[in-house]
């Protein structure tokens, strides 16, 4: 399972390159299930897909705007995320990034 990961990572990478190559004054916003989490916890992916994609951001200039911790910052109650959203680093002080949980007050998902 976590070679097809690394795979996708380095072939992701790559267009990420491209795309930062071809149009360097274009944002580049890259979002979706990383099948990890980013902000230390170490609860899911493992040490190096994290890395993998850990290098394929910084390539690209990227920065990921969801690696806090959101159980520790209070942002959530539970469930780390694996869902992610990165962005050209000229846009971080521009990102405002907001949680909710996966089950709302009544126990329903």
């Amino acid at each position: 399972m976590w070679e097809v990961h690394l795979a996708e990572i380095a072939r992701q990478s790559d267009d990420w390159a491209v795309m930062r190559e071809r149009y360097p004054d274009t944002p580049l916003i890259v979002a979706g299930d990383f099948n990890q989490h980013r902000d230390g916890s170490g609860r899911y992916g493992t040490t190096q897909t994290r890395e993998a994609l850990t290098r394929a951001l910084d390539r690209s200039g990227l920065h990921c705007c969801t690696s806090a911790d959101v159980i520790a910052t209070g942002w959530l109650k539970s469930s780390h995320l694996v869902d992610h959203i990165c962005v050209s680093a000229h846009l971080v002080g521009r990102t405002n990034v907001r949680c909710w949980e996966n089950v709302d007050d009544g126990g329903q998902r």
